[in-house]
């Protein structure tokens, strides 16, 4: 009788974690972020905001993917000026290309959201990010 406690008491402690970790990942959207590997631009790495942290350096060529929990959230890469506010939607995919906007003297990156479609296949055919383009630059001062 005691063992059988024990195990109904040890099935509900797991069913419990597991219910547990299925709503944070149901709270949760998927956010990719890529790049194209292209020889204009190539040695630059542009930054991805959130909600106006830095939260990566996009390497050319390379995609990342993060979860965020639902609700509003701002995106934006190095280029201020074209950005996103999105309500991301639990469990939901979201995709956003960096592209280099050429300019006169200097160019500057910006976050283009894309359908999941496209992003899915676009994505299929980059590289990870390498981890290292996720700690701030000490050279900058973002």
């Amino acid at each position: 009788m005691l063992a059988m406690r024990r195990a109904l008491l040890s099935f509900l402690i797991m069913f419990g974690l597991s219910a547990a970790t299925d709503a944070q990942q149901a709270a949760t959207a998927t956010v990719h972020f890529y790049r194209y590997n292209q020889m204009q631009g190539a040695v630059l790495r542009p930054s991805i905001y959130v909600d106006g942290k830095k939260l990566l350096r996009m390497d050319n060529g390379a995609f990342y993917d993060v979860a965020l929990p639902a609700g509003e959230h701002t995106f934006h890469a190095d280029d201020k000026q074209a950005g996103a506010i999105v309500t991301l939607e639990p469990g939901k995919d979201y995709y956003f290309r960096t592209e280099l906007q050429v300019g006169f003297l200097k160019g500057h990156f910006r976050l283009t959201m894309v359908m999941p479609e496209q992003g899915k296949y676009d994505v299929s055919r980059l590289k990870p990010l390498d981890k290292e383009s996720l700690a701030p630059s000490p050279k900058t001062k973002d």
